[in-house]
C-alpha cells in the first residue's frame, strides 16, 4: 500500500509539473488536464481511504447549496430557453464540473496533510509558467517557432489565456512561498505580475494582476472588509450593467474613444454590451435560458443592423476594421454580470450575486490573516477576467478554476499554518 501510495503521489507530482507546458501551449486543454489530475489526485487520496472518511455533514455546506440552488433554476430556465438542448447539456456539464471539483477539494485536502512536497511542487509549476511568460514577451520564441506559420492575431494573442491562467494559479503558488517565510520574494513577485502582464495584448490579464494585487495588499489589513467590498462590488455591476450599456450616448462615446485610440476589440465589446442590453430588456426577469446567448433572436445580426448603433458605425466611424460588419453576439457576451442576467434573468442573477458574496466571506472565515489576502486576490482576478475577457461558462476556464483551488488545497501543509474549514480537511471528519 506504501508503494501504491508513493506510486500515486508521484503520479500527482508529475501532473502538477506539466502545468507549464498545458498553459502555455495549449490552455484550451485545461479541461483535460483538470479531469486527469482530479482522477490521479482521487485515486491517491482513496488508497489512504481508511483513515479519512467523509461526513455526510459536508453535504449540507450552505455555500454546496447554494451552488445546487443556482444550477436547479438554471435547468428549470430550459422551459423557456430558445435553445433548450444547449440548455440541457450546459446544466449537466456545470452540475458535472462542481461534483468533480467538490471531490478533487476534499481528496487534495487529504493528501496534502501527509505530503508536503505536493506545496512546493505546485509552487514551481506555476512560477515556471511565469517564467515562460515572460520570456515569450520579451524573445517571442514559441511565435517565431512553433506557432510560426499561425495567422498573424493568433500569434498576438498567444499569451492571452496563458496569462488569465496564471492571475488566477499565482495566488496559491505565492502563498507557499509567504508560509515558507520567502516573504520578499513573495512581495516581489505580487507586485511584479501586473507590470509584466502590461506588456501582454490582454487588457483583462493585466487588470485582473493589478486589483489582484491591490486585493492582497489590502486584504492583509482588513480582510473581512475587502471580502463584502468584492461581494459588493460584483453585486452593483451586475445590477447596474444592463442599464449603464442601454445608456445610448454613453456606449457610443465609448466606441468613439476606443475607435480613436485604435482599439476595435474595445469599441466591438462595448457595442456587443449594448446589444445585449436589449435583449435583456425583452426578458428581463427569467431570461433566455442558461448558454443560450449564441442563440437568441438576431445575435447573427451585423451591430449596424441595430438601430442605436448605427449611426456611430455607420456615419462617424465606418471605416473601423469592418466592425460594422461585425455579428452583434459572437458566442457570448464577454461579462458574467451581463450574461448571466441575459440568460437567467434578474432571479439568476441576484442568485449569483448571493454565491459570490457568500464565498468571498467564507475565504476569510476560521482562516489567520496571511491567508485570506491569497484567495481574495484569486477571487478578485477571477471575477474581473470574466467581466471583461471570458464566456462565464466556457470549460477550460471553469477547469483553470477548480485547479486554482486544489492548488490551494495542496498548498496548506505546513507548519506554521491553521487547519481551516473551507480549504483543508475538518479534523472532525
Amino acid at each position: 500500500m506504501v508503494t501504491t501510495g508513493r506510486f500515486f503521489i508521484s503520479g500527482v507530482i508529475a501532473v502538477i509539473a506539466t502545468l507549464p507546458i498545458i498553459a502555455i501551449s495549449m490552455p484550451q486543454q485545461m479541461t483535460v488536464y483538470g479531469v486527469v489530475l482530479t482522477a490521479i489526485i482521487g485515486l491517491t487520496a482513496l488508497g489512504h481511504r481508511s483513515d479519512w472518511g467523509f461526513n455526510t455533514r459536508r453535504l449540507f455546506d450552505p455555500l454546496l447549496i447554494g451552488l445546487l440552488v443556482f444550477l436547479g433554476y438554471a435547468a428549470i430556465t430550459t422551459l423557456w430557453s430558445v435553445d433548450e438542448g444547449q440548455t440541457i447539456q450546459r446544466s449537466f456539464r456545470l452540475t458535472w464540473l462542481v461534483v468533480l471539483g467538490y471531490f478533487g477539494i476534499h481528496c487534495s485536502t487529504h493528501i496534502a496533510l501527509r505530503n508536503s512536497k505536493l506545496a512546493w511542487v505546485v509552487a514551481a509549476s506555476v512560477l515556471i509558467l511565469f517564467g515562460l511568460i515572460v520570456i515569450e514577451l520579451f524573445t517571442g520564441i514559441l511565435a517565431g517557432s512553433v506557432w510560426r506559420d499561425a495567422p498573424e492575431r493568433t500569434r498576438d494573442n498567444l499569451l492571452n489565456r496563458p496569462a488569465m491562467i496564471l492571475c488566477l494559479a499565482i495566488w496559491p503558488a505565492l502563498l507557499v512561498l509567504w508560509y515558507r517565510r520567502f516573504r520578499g520574494f513573495t512581495i516581489f513577485l505580487g507586485l511584479s505580475l501586473p507590470v509584466a502582464l502590461f506588456f501582454t495584448s490582454s487588457v483583462g490579464a493585466f487588470l485582473a494582476a493589478a486589483i489582484g494585487s491591490l486585493v492582497w495588499a489590502i486584504a492583509f489589513f482588513h480582510a473581512r472588509l475587502c471580502a463584502w467590498l468584492i461581494g459588493g462590488a460584483f453585486a452593483v455591476a451586475t445590477m447596474a450593467a444592463p442599464f449603464l450599456a442601454l445608456n445610448v450616448p454613453l456606449i457610443n462615446s465609448g466606441i468613439a474613444f476606443f475607435a480613436n485610440y485604435g482599439s476595435i476589440s474595445g469599441a466591438h465589446r462595448l457595442a456587443i454590451w449594448h446589444f445585449v442590453a436589449t435583449m435583456i430588456k425583452e426578458r428581463s426577469l427569467f431570461g433566455w435560458g442558461l448558454d443560450s446567448a449564441r442563440n437568441i433572436p438576431h445575435a447573427d445580426l451585423p451591430l449596424a443592423s441595430v438601430p442605436s448603433l448605427s449611426k456611430v458605425l455607420v456615419l462617424e466611424y465606418p471605416t473601423i476594421a469592418n466592425l460594422p460588419a461585425s455579428q452583434a453576439l459572437p458566442l457570448h457576451p464577454h461579462n458574467a454580470g451581463l450574461q448571466i442576467t441575459l440568460e437567467t434573468g434578474a432571479v439568476g442573477a441576484a442568485i449569483f450575486c448571493v454565491l459570490v458574496l457568500f464565498l468571498a466571506l467564507r475565504l476569510t472565515a476560521e482562516q489567520n490573516r496571511a491567508k485570506a489576502p491569497f484567495a481574495l486576490a484569486s477571487l478578485a482576478s477571477w471575477l474581473v477576467i470574466t467581466g471583461l475577457n471570458v464566456g462565464i461558462w466556457q470549460s477550460w476556464w471553469l477547469m483553470s478554476s477548480i485547479v486554482t483551488m486544489f492548488f490551494y488545497s495542496l498548498s496548506l501543509r505546513s507548519d506554521d499554518t491553521k487547519k481551516t474549514k473551507f480549504f483543508t480537511r475538518n479534523e472532525n471528519l
